[in-house]
C-alpha cells in the first residue's frame, strides 16, 4: 500500500467506497446487523472492481481483438454463464513476475499533486520504485521463439513488431543470442498492437491471464449461481459503476473528471464533466432494499382510460368512413337479388350480443394500436395531448414573435426604425466564402445533419389559388402579385448578381413566404409537415399514404428502384446526390433488419415483419443520433446540461407527458442550418479515378449515382465518410450562395441560401440574436465590442459593417459569427437552440427507444442489442464494397476498422433478441438452457399480466369514459367522420 503516493490513494478512496456503500445500504435497510452490512458492502465493492477493470481498464490494455478472442466481453444485460470449473483461476507465474510488471514503464519521473482546478501545487520525486534484485528470483521463460540461428539484425524490425525506437544493437551486446533475450525486456521493446497499450506478447498472455481470472471464478459478479448471484435488478445497478463515479464519490473536493480516468482528458470525447453530471451514472441502491417488491400492473388505470377514449374515437371515424364507402358501392346485398353473398351472409349472421361483442373487440383492437404502435403521423405518440409533435401542426416559439405590424409582417425594421440590411447583402459581407477545411470532422457529419433536419422539420411556402406555384421574383411582387411575396434586394455592389436587369428595372431574388399555419386569433404562425419526433420520418413518411406508397408489400421490405429520381419519405431526398446516398443506406438497413427478423421467425406476416423493422431501424437511428452525432455537435458540456446521453444499461425514466415536443421556430430557421457552413463545394468520390461531383451541378439531379465508371453510390458514400468537412465558421461556399437550384448552364438562376436562411427568420417573425443570448445564460450585448467574447474580431469587424445597432443582428448570422465552445462543433448560443430542442425530442416521445413505459420499451435484450449500433456498422453493413472505416464516420480517425470483424460483430448482435413472438409480447427466441426455466415463469406472469389487462379494458370500457361508446349520439359525432386509412372489402389498404 506504501509502495507509491499513489497506491495509497487508490486504496483509500476504495476503503472510502466501501464506508460509502455501507452507509447507503443502511439507508435502505436499517435493520441489518454490522455483519451483513459489511459482508454485502464487500460483495458490492468486488463486483464494482470486477467491473472496472474488465470494462474499463483490459480494453484499454489488450485491444480489441485480445477481448473477443479471449472471451473478455462482458455481458451488457442478464448473466453470464461462460463459467468453466476445470479453469484453474491461480496466477501465472509469467503474470505475476513480468507481464503485471508492465505499469513500471508508466511511472513518472515525478508525482505531481494539483488542486481541483487541476494547477500544480508541488511536485515530488518518485525515487526508485522496486528493487530489480528481487525479480531475478522467479523470472520467467523467454519471450521470443526464434531459431537458434537467427542473426540480430534478420530481426531488425522484428517484422514490425518492435518500436521504431529500439536499437538491435543493444540486445546484441546484452544477449548472445534471440532466444536469450527476457520476456519483461522483449514485451516492453515490442510495438503495440493497434487499439492496444502492449504489443502482441505481452497483450497475449495479459489477456490469457484475465481469461483464467474471470472463467475460473464461481463468484464472478456476473454469474448467475444461487446463492451468491445479484438479481438482475442489482447487476444492472452494478453496470453502472466507472471509476470516474467512484472517485468522485470518495475524493475530496472534486467537481469536475473525464468520464474516462484511464485516458487523458481531450475536448471531445472525453471533456471533463462535472461530478453532479447525468453522464457519470449513479447507483440507486434501493435495489437491495430488503422487502417485498410492490407488483404493480405494467400499465396504469389513466393511461387505460386515455387509451380507450381515443380507440372510441378511431373507432367511430372508422366506421363513418366505412359507412360512406358502403353507401356509394350501392345497395345492399337483399333477398330481392338472390345472390350467394346474401345466402351465404343471412346464414352466418351474427346475434345481437355478438354484434355489441364485436363493438367492443373493435374500440379494444384500436385502443391497442394506440398503446403500443408509433403512428406515421405521431398521433397519440401522447396519450394526454394526442395531437403534440404530430405532423401538420404550428411550430412553437421560444421567443415571443417580432413582426412589424405586432401579428403578420415580417421583421424588416432595425432598431431605428430604418429597413434592415437585405439579407442578400449580410450574407455577402458575413458568410462570404472563405475555404478552409476542418482538421477534425468528415464531411458525413454535414450529410447525416441534413437527413436529421428532413427527419423533424419541413415548412411548406405559400402558394396562389388552385396551388399555383408563385414566381415572387420581381422586387415590386407583395404589391402586384401575392400578399406572400417577400424577395430579396441585390445591393449595387453585388459580387455576382448584377443590382438590375437588361431593361433597367431592380433585380431581386424570388423569396415566397411560409404558408400560414395557425388556427387561433392572433400572430401569423407557420407550419410544420412533418412528425417533430426522431422517428424516420424522412425514410417512411409521415402519413399512412405514403407510407403504403414506399412499401414493396412483400417479407415486410420498403420498395427500392434504380430508374430516374428516387421516392422516399420525404420529398426532398433528390435535393442533392449526397443526401440520396444516406437515404439509401437506411433503406438497405430496413431490408436488411427485416430480412434477418424473417429468418427467424418466417411465420411473421408482411406487416408484422415491416412494423418491427420500422421500429427496430428507428432506435438504432435514434441511438446512432444521440450517441455519436450529437456530441460531436454539442460537446460533453451541453450533452451533460440538457441530459442527452443515453444510458449504458436500464431504462430512461424521464418520460414528460406533459411536454411538447413541436420544433421551435428558432431551430428551423436557424439553429439547424448550422450546416451549411460544412458543405464543400466539390463533393469527393473515392475511387480510383476520384472524379469530384460539383454540386452546382447536380441539385435536384442524382444521376451521379448511375455512373458506374466512377462507382456510382459507393463512391459518394467513401467520400463522404473520408474527405473533410469546410470548417465551422460564418463562412460559406459560393456553390450554395450564388447557385443553389440554378437551371443547368442557366446564368444568374440560383438563390443565396444562407440569404434565404436570413429572410426566413424575418418572415417568421424570429427575435434578433441579441434575445437570445440573454435567454441562453449570454450577457446581452450593448454594443458590438460585447461580442468579442464569444466572437472573432473578425465576425464582429464583419457584423458592425453590415448592421446598425448589436440588437438588429439576425439570429442565423449571430449565432454563425460565435466560436465554438470547448469541445463542440458549435458555439454557446447554438448549443442552447439546438440542446434545448433535442431535449424535448428525448423526453416527450413516448417512443423513445430507451423508455421504460412498459407498454412501447423493448425488452433488454432487445436494448442490449440495439445499443450495439453504430453509424461505422450500419454503413459497413449495407456498403457493397466498403472495406475499412473510422470508428465514427463523422470523424477523422488514426484508428481504421476492417468492416469485416464490425459486420461479423454486428451480425452476432443476436436478431433473435430482437424479435417479438407476436405483436405485444416481447421476449428473446434463442435461450440458453440455464434460462429456461426463468423464462418459462417470466412468460407465465406475461400471461397473467396479458389476461388482466384484457379483462380490465373489456370491464371498464363505459366506466373509464362516462358514457356508452356506441349511442347515438356518438356515432353521428361530425367531428369523428373523417377516416385516415381507408380499406377495401378484404381489408388491403387503399392509396387515396
Amino acid at each position: 500500500i506504501n509502495f507509491l503516493p499513489s497506491n495509497a490513494v487508490m486504496y483509500t478512496i476504495w476503503m472510502r467506497q466501501h464506508n460509502f456503500i455501507a452507509g447507503k445500504l443502511k439507508e435502505v435497510n436499517p435493520t441489518w446487523s454490522d455483519e451483513k452490512l459489511f459482508q454485502e458492502s464487500r460483495r458490492i465493492v468486488i463486483a464494482q472492481i470486477q467491473h472496472i477493470t474488465y470494462n474499463e481498464f483490459v480494453p484499454v490494455i489488450v485491444g480489441k481483438e485480445n477481448l473477443k478472442k479471449h472471451a473478455l466481453d462482458l455481458q451488457v444485460n442478464g448473466y453470464d454463464s461462460r463459467y468453466d470449473m476445470s479453469i484453474d483461476g491461480s496466477t501465472l507465474n509469467v503474470f505475476a513476475t513480468a507481464v503485471g510488471q508492465f505499469f513500471l514503464t508508466l511511472l513518472p519521473d515525478k508525482i505531481t499533486v494539483t488542486d481541483s482546478f487541476g494547477n500544480t501545487k508541488r511536485e515530488e520525486p518518485l525515487g526508485k520504485a522496486a528493487d530489480p534484485q528481487n525479480k531475478e528470483l522467479t523470472w520467467p521463460p523467454k519471450s521470443f521463439k526464434w531459431e537458434e540461428t537467427m542473426e540480430f539484425q534478420a530481426i531488425s524490425n522484428g517484422g514490425g513488431i518492435l518500436l521504431p525506437s529500439v536499437n538491435v544493437s543493444i540486445f546484441e551486446q546484452l544477449y548472445a543470442s534471440p532466444e536469450d533475450v527476457d520476456l519483461f525486456v522483449g514485451g516492453l521493446a515490442e510495438a503495440p498492437t493497434p487499439g492496444s497499450l502492449l504489443g502482441p506478447t505481452l497483450a497475449c498472455l495479459f489477456a490469457k491471464q484475465m481469461e483464467k481470472t474471470k472463467r475460473g471464478d464461481r463468484f464472478w459478479y456476473e454469474n448467475f449461481f444461487y446463492p451468491s448471484a445479484f438479481s438482475t435488478s442489482q447487476l444492472e445497478e452494478i453496470r453502472k459503476t466507472t471509476l470516474a463515479r467512484v472517485i468522485c464519490d470518495n475524493a475530496d473536493d472534486l467537481r469536475f473528471i473525464q468520464h474516462n480516468v484511464f485516458s487523458l482528458q481531450d475536448d471531445y470525447g472525453n471533456c471533463p464533466v462535472s461530478c453532479s453530471s447525468t453522464i457519470i451514472d449513479s447507483i440507486d441502491f434501493s435495489v437491495w432494499k430488503d422487502e417485498e417488491p410492490k407488483r404493480a400492473l405494467p400499465i396504469t388505470r389513466e393511461t387505460l382510460e386515455k387509451a380507450i377514449r381515443l380507440g372510441i374515437e378511431q373507432y367511430n371515424r372508422l366506421q363513418a368512413a366505412e359507412g360512406r364507402r358502403i353507401k356509394a358501392q350501392g345497395p345492399a346485398p337483399n333477398a330481392a337479388g338472390q345472390s350467394a353473398i346474401f345466402s351465404h351472409a343471412t346464414l352466418m349472421a351474427p346475434k345481437r350480443e355478438s354484434l355489441d361483442i364485436a363493438r367492443t373487440a373493435g374500440v379494444l383492437r384500436e385502443a391497442t394500436q394506440v398503446l403500443i404502435k408509433g403512428s406515421y403521423s405521431g398521433w397519440c405518440n401522447n396519450l394526454q395531448f394526442p395531437k403534440y409533435g404530430n405532423a401538420f401542426v404550428g411550430m412553437r416559439r421560444l421567443l415571443d414573435p417580432a413582426y412589424d405590424d405586432g401579428f403578420d409582417a415580417p421583421r424588416t425594421k432595425s432598431r431605428s426604425g430604418r429597413e434592415l440590411p437585405s439579407s442578400r447583402v449580410v450574407s455577402n459581407v458575413v458568410h462570404s466564402d472563405a475555404p478552409e477545411f476542418h482538421v477534425r470532422f468528415t464531411h458525413m457529419l454535414m450529410q447525416f445533419g441534413q437527413i436529421l433536419d428532413h427527419d423533424m422539420m419541413h415548412s411548406p411556402v405559400a402558394r396562389g389559388p388552385n396551388n399555383t406555384i408563385l414566381n415572387c421574383s420581381s422586387c415590386d411582387s407583395q404589391e402586384r402579385l401575392s400578399i406572400h411575396c417577400f424577395p430579396i434586394k441585390i445591393g449595387k455592389d453585388d459580387p455576382f448578381f448584377p443590382a438590375t436587369h437588361h431593361d433597367g428595372r431592380p433585380r431581386c431574388m424570388p423569396f415566397t413566404r411560409s404558408l400560414l399555419g395557425q388556427l387561433t386569433l392572433g400572430y401569423r404562425n407557420q407550419l410544420n409537415q412533418l412528425t417533430a419526433f426522431l422517428d424516420a420520418s424522412s425514410v417512411y413518411g409521415s402519413t399512412e399514404c405514403e407510407a403504403n406508397q414506399l412499401r414493396l408489400f412483400s417479407q415486410g421490405r420498403l420498395n427500392f428502384t434504380d430508374l430516374g429520381c428516387f421516392v422516399a419519405g420525404d420529398e426532398r431526398n433528390n435535393e442533392q446526390p449526397g443526401l440520396t446516398v444516406i437515404h439509401t443506406i437506411l433503406l438497405r438497413e430496413h431490408n436488411r433488419i427485416a430480412a434477418q427478423l424473417r429468418r427467424v421467425n418466417n411465420f411473421w406476416t408482411d406487416e408484422q415483419l415491416f412494423q418491427e423493422s420500422r421500429r427496430i431501424n428507428i432506435a438504432k437511428l435514434q441511438h446512432v443520433i444521440f450517441k455519436e452525432w450529437l456530441p460531436v455537435v454539442l460537446g460533453c458540456e451541453a450533452m451533460a446540461k440538457y441530459d442527452l446521453m443515453p444510458k449504458k444499461s436500464g431504462y430512461f425514466t424521464g418520460y414528460d407527458p406533459h411536454c411538447d415536443p413541436a420544433i421551435s421556430q428558432e431551430m428551423s430557421t436557424a439553429a439547424f442550418r448550422f450546416g451549411h457552413t460544412l458543405i464543400r463545394a466539390k463533393f469527393p468520390r473515392m475511387s480510383d479515378t476520384f472524379r469530384n461531383m460539383s454540386e452546382p451541378d447536380h441539385f435536384s439531379d442524382p444521376s451521379p449515382l448511375y455512373e458506374r465508371e466512377v462507382g456510382h453510390l459507393e463512391s459518394m458514400l467513401m467520400g463522404l465518410v473520408g474527405a473533410e468537412s469546410m470548417a465551422f465558421d460564418r463562412h460559406i461556399t459560393n456553390a450554395v450562395r450564388n447557385h443553389l437550384f440554378a437551371k443547368p448552364g442557366g446564368p444568374l438562376t440560383g438563390i443565396d441560401l444562407p440569404a434565404v436562411n436570413i429572410q426566413r427568420a424575418r418572415d417568421h417573425g424570429v427575435q434578433p440574436y441579441n434575445k437570445y443570448r440573454a435567454l441562453c445564460g449570454l450577457r446581452t450585448a450593448q454594443k458590438f465590442d460585447d461580442l468579442r467574447s464569444t466572437m472573432d474580431d473578425s465576425a464582429v469587424e464583419a457584423l458592425r459593417k453590415v448592421y446598425e445597432h448589436v440588437d438588429d443582428i439576425d439570429l442565423f448570422p449571430g449565432i454563425m459569427s460565435e466560436r465554438p465552445v470547448k469541445g463542440a462543433l458549435v458555439g454557446p448560443t447554438l448549443a442552447c437552440i439546438i440542446g434545448e430542442q433535442m431535449q424535448r425530442l428525448k423526453k416527450c416521445d413516448r417512443f423513445y427507444y430507451e423508455n421504460a413505459d412498459p407498454a412501447v420499451r423493448f425488452t433488454p435484450d432487445q436494448l442490449a442489442e440495439i445499443r450495439k449500433t453504430t453509424f461505422a456498422k450500419v454503413v459497413c453493413a449495407n456498403s457493397q464494397f466498403a472495406r475499412k472505416i473510422q470508428p465514427n464516420p463523422e470523424c477523422h480517425s488514426i484508428t481504421i476498422e476492417h468492416c469485416d470483424r464490425l459486420f461479423d460483430d454486428y451480425l452476432v448482435s443476436d436478431i433473435a433478441k430482437m424479435c417479438r413472438a407476436d405483436p405485444v409480447e416481447t421476449g428473446a427466441v434463442r435461450l440458453r438452457k440455464t434460462e429456461l426455466k426463468e423464462r418459462r415463469i417470466h412468460r407465465a406472469k406475461a400471461s397473467q399480466q396479458t389476461c388482466l389487462f384484457q379483462c380490465l379494458l373489456v370491464k371498464y370500457v363505459p366506466f373509464f369514459c362516462g358514457y356508452d361508446p356506441f349511442s347515438e349520439n356518438h356515432k353521428s359525432n361530425p367531428s369523428l367522420g373523417k377516416s385516415d386509412r381507408a380499406a377495401d372489402p378484404a381489408g388491403n389498404p387503399i392509396i387515396p
